[in-house]
């Protein structure tokens, strides 16, 4: 799950939109999480103004991730009707990929096995999710100095982020629990 701390008013969406996103794919460069992604707006607020609930259930069947509580559903995937595989549609496109997850037997595959929670902050991207297009963005994704140009820009961006937790992200707690094996 991710979501901007910009402004609600940002173009691409800001701190009242956040996604829910499975990364998946024969490689990083054919990664299908655009067919695995959904998103969840609030309204006359946005998620700084106090402590949410984000949540996963990852079954054999489905991966499901929901706000605020399993009747807010955010993002569903079903693996009963097709494996990942047939849903990216690898086959189709006429590359020599190579079928990474047939030795699994599950349709789940490749979330038949242990993953990792990772919570993080991360500023800016060179990936498109912030559109080089957007008033203010000191740096072209393209550029082989992103980074340093984003950097290099701070005393105009460095201002608005607030202080202390108003630009942390602060966590109030983690749980996690398995009840049998994915």
């Amino acid at each position: 799950m991710q979501l901007r701390g910009n402004d609600k008013t940002y173009p691409a969406g800001g701190r009242d939109i956040f996604t829910s996103t499975l990364h998946w794919g024969v490689s990083r460069l054919a990664d299908r999480f655009w067919k695995t992604t959904r998103g969840r707006q609030i309204r006359h607020t946005d998620f700084t103004k106090g402590f949410h609930t984000f949540g996963i259930e990852w079954t054999k069947d489905y991966i499901f991730t929901y706000h605020n509580g399993r009747t807010y559903s955010v993002l569903w995937v079903g693996f009963l009707q097709q494996s990942l595989w047939n849903l990216g549609q690898f086959s189709n496109n006429g590359t020599l990929h190579p079928n990474p997850w047939a030795g699994s037997g599950n349709k789940n595959a490749p979330f038949d096995q242990p993953f990792y929670l990772s919570l993080s902050v991360q500023v800016g991207a060179t990936n498109g999710y912030f559109p080089d297009s957007r008033i203010h963005k000191p740096w072209i994704d393209a550029s082989p100095r992103a980074a340093a140009d984003f950097w290099g820009a701070a005393d105009s961006w460095y201002p608005t982020w607030g202080n202390g937790e108003d630009r942390a992200m602060v966590v109030r707690n983690v749980k996690m629990w398995q009840e049998g094996k994915c």
